[in-house]
């Protein structure tokens, strides 16, 4: 768990770095607050999974038909709750930024769009990993779950240009 937390630590230092340094300040701050915003699903069902799902598959543990019965109907509860707000988020993304935190963080918006798929990612591998450690199966923890941010992050690289072309609008303060 040690071990976990300073990868995690080291990973995130490591992301801010490089985002500030090869695409700007400017960018950090829109892609910070775009993978905030895309996390709150995936928050929900890791803090459900944390306090409620762990110890209610835990008690059943001994029972395997059970177990596999709470352990499916979490993963569908899942699928319900995170997967519509990760797709609300893809298609009102920018316009949601836009009335929480005004124009100069219009970017924002688009990093939020462009990572909505990643609360799916996170919320599925909190609810395996629970009912893993329920099973009494070593969870392994991987470093992977932010992929599919930097790859949007760089994909994301072409609005910013575009955006600093137009003028000041697409600028943002790193708070």
């Amino acid at each position: 768990l040690l071990a976990a937390m300073i990868f995690g630590r080291i990973r995130d230092s490591l992301e801010t770095v490089l985002v500030g340094r090869y695409l700007g300040t400017s960018d950090l701050g829109n892609y910070r607050y775009g993978k905030r915003l895309a996390v709150i699903p995936s928050d929900v069902v890791i803090s459900v999974g944390s306090y409620v799902l762990l110890p209610a598959v835990s008690s059943i543990a001994g029972a395997w038909p059970r177990l596999q019965s709470a352990f499916l109907r979490a993963l569908r509860w899942m699928w319900v709750l995170v997967v519509p707000l990760s797709l609300i988020m893809f298609a009102l993304g920018e316009p949601l930024v836009l009335v929480l935190f005004g124009s100069i963080w219009r970017d924002a918006g688009f990093v939020l769009m462009a990572m909505c798929g990643l609360s799916i990612g996170e919320a599925l591998i909190a609810i395996s990993a629970e009912g893993a450690k329920a099973a009494g199966a070593k969870v392994l923890v991987s470093g992977t779950s932010d992929a599919p941010g930097r790859l949007a992050l760089a994909a994301r690289r072409g609005a910013s240009s575009e955006a600093r072309r137009g003028g000041k609008e697409g600028r943002s303060r790193v708070a």
